[in-house]
C-alpha cells in the first residue's frame, strides 16, 4: 500500500472550498471572526516496483468527497469507487458516473472485485446510513450459490 506522507502544514485565515459550509448554514445573528486554520499538504508515496493497492468501494455521504477529490480513491486504492449515498457511482478508472439503479451496474461483480468496503456517513446522515447498501450486500451473500464470498 502507498504511504501517506505529510509534506507541510499551512496556517491560514482563508477557508478552503467547503470548510465553512456548516458555519454558513447556522444563520447566526452575529458572525464570529474567522479563525486561523491548519491546512495539511500531503501526497501518496508509492513503493517502487510494486502496486499492491487494494480495490475499494466507498459508500458515503458528501464528507467523502474531500477524500475522493484529493486522490484517496485512486492513489491509495486501485480503481476506487465512490458510491455517493449508494445512489451515484463515481469511478476513477475513466468510466462515466452511473446510478446504482442502472442495469449496467453489475452489483455482484463489483462486490466480488472489491477488496475493501468503506461505509462512511456523518452524524447528520445516520438516518439514511448506507442507502440500503448493507441490506443488499447481506442479501447477495445469503442468496449466492458462489462460495467466493
Amino acid at each position: 500500500m502507498p504511504e501517506l506522507v505529510l509534506a507541510d502544514m499551512n496556517v491560514e485565515s482563508k477557508y478552503w472550498y467547503n470548510e465553512s459550509d456548516c458555519y454558513d448554514n447556522l444563520n447566526l445573528i452575529s458572525h464570529k471572526k474567522k479563525e486561523k486554520l491548519i491546512h495539511p499538504e500531503f501526497y501518496f508515496k508509492k513503493r517502487e516496483g510494486q502496486d499492491n493497492r487494494l480495490t475499494s468501494i466507498a459508500v458515503a455521504d458528501s464528507y467523502y468527497w474531500n477524500l475522493h477529490l484529493i486522490g484517496f480513491s485512486n492513489e491509495y486504492f486501485k480503481d476506487g469507487q465512490f458510491w455517493y449515498y449508494n445512489d451515484n457511482v463515481y469511478y476513477t478508472d475513466g468510466r462515466e458516473e452511473i446510478k446504482t439503479s442502472d442495469p449496467r451496474l453489475n452489483f455482484e461483480r463489483e462486490i466480488k472485485n472489491a477488496d475493501v468496503f468503506i461505509i462512511l456517513f456523518t452524524d447528520i446522515n445516520q438516518r439514511v446510513l448506507d442507502g440500503g447498501f448493507i441490506d443488499k450486500l447481506y442479501n447477495l451473500y445469503i442468496t449466492s450459490k458462489d462460495n467466493d464470498f
